[in-house]
């Protein structure tokens, strides 16, 4: 004789589809800890990036529960993937005004930046989302 089982529907909804069932909680937590991370190893100048990064939920066909982490500040792609040498140009004034070595107010048309290193803030912190 066969052993039969019925499903409640709503109470797998709740405990798998749902936010705020129980693998929406566990979701939900390792999401914080690499937001957390991420926003702690990001380089904070004005703090936009830093707070950008933000956690979304979404879901495939209506059912799928998942979470990213990540951020649409302009420059995020830029910090997290670092940058090649290039040159800044003086677009909305007649020159770029910084800080010379010598601590001199300098007046440039143009600069040659030296690029950047990447910081992986996102991706150095996944680790944390499977322990």
């Amino acid at each position: 004789m066969a052993d039969r089982f019925e499903i409640n529907e709503p109470s797998y909804r709740l405990v798998f589809e749902s936010e705020n069932g129980l693998v929406g909680r566990d979701l939900n937590q390792r999401a914080l800890r690499v937001q957390e991370a991420a926003r702690a190893q990001v380089g904070v100048r004005t703090g936009e990036l830093q707070r950008s990064i933000k956690r979304t939920w979404t879901r495939r066909n209506g059912k799928t529960l998942s979470v990213s982490v990540g951020s649409n500040a302009r420059h995020a792609a830029v910090h997290h993937e670092g940058s090649e040498p290039h040159v800044i140009r003086a677009r909305y004034a007649k020159a770029l005004r910084y800080e010379g070595n010598g601590g001199e107010i300098v007046f440039a048309k143009a600069v040659n930046h030296p690029g950047t290193d990447p910081n992986r803030y996102l991706t150095d912190n996944l680790r944390l989302a499977v322990r």
